[in-house]
């Protein structure tokens, strides 16, 4: 996962021209580059984590293998992040034509429902997977209902606050935005865990910049 998922910072950037195409958006030359260093950046600190880790390893020739290939999966996560654009820009089209409120839990309701469905589905499935073969850890049904309380809070929050913000800016600058969050885990990482964070500074600050080009731009 760590060498797939960064590529979902690239979502910002396809949204872009997706915003243009399906909502009219066009960014100043400003938000542009703050899209784009965000996205950048977040390749870029996977990139060095991931050089880093080869080098703690000492692995002969991974780092270059790394630098000139791009890892199993990639193209999935590459093809998700557009989808994300698509996504977003029906996210502002769903808020220009109700409330939040309202779209945030019509979307959420229906994401509920073709899970079940499919969870459903699935629990008749006799063909063996790896989630079969090695189930997770079981938790007490008090903890398990409090995590999930509080994932699911936390999720719908989250939410509510992107579709208020689509509302006010545009759906790159918002999308770069959240893609930013990786800041908050890095901080977080280090003062809960007390993980090295020195090596991802370069990036990090690249992350930064685009942040700050996005609030300056109008």
């Amino acid at each position: 996962m760590s060498d797939t998922v960064p590529f979902l910072s690239l979502s910002p950037m396809f949204l872009l021209p997706t915003g243009y195409l399906l909502l009219g958006e066009l960014p100043h030359a400003g938000g542009a580059l703050g899209v784009a260093a965000v996205s950048l950046g977040g390749l870029w600190l996977s990139h060095t984590s991931l050089t880093h880790e080869a080098k703690c390893k000492t692995v002969p020739g991974s780092m270059f293998q790394r630098t000139l290939s791009l890892p199993p999966g990639s193209g999935i996560y590459i093809l998700v992040a557009a989808l994300h654009s698509v996504s977003s820009a029906f996210d502002k089209l769903g808020v220009r034509a109700a409330s939040p409120l309202l779209y945030g839990a019509a979307v959420s309701t229906t994401v509920s429902i073709c899970a079940a469905a499919s969870y459903a589905r699935s629990a008749f499935n006799p063909v063996p997977n790896k989630a079969a073969a090695d189930p997770p850890e079981h938790l007490a049904p008090a903890r398990m209902w409090g995590l999930l309380l509080a994932a699911s809070g936390l999720k719908l929050s989250s939410y509510w606050f992107q579709l208020k913000s689509n509302v006010h800016l545009q759906s790159a600058h918002v999308s770069a935005i959240r893609k930013a969050g990786v800041l908050v885990v890095l901080l977080l990482s280090r003062v809960l865990f007390g993980e090295r964070v020195k090596h991802k500074l370069p990036p990090v600050s690249l992350m930064v910049l685009g942040v700050l080009a996005l609030t300056a731009a109008k």
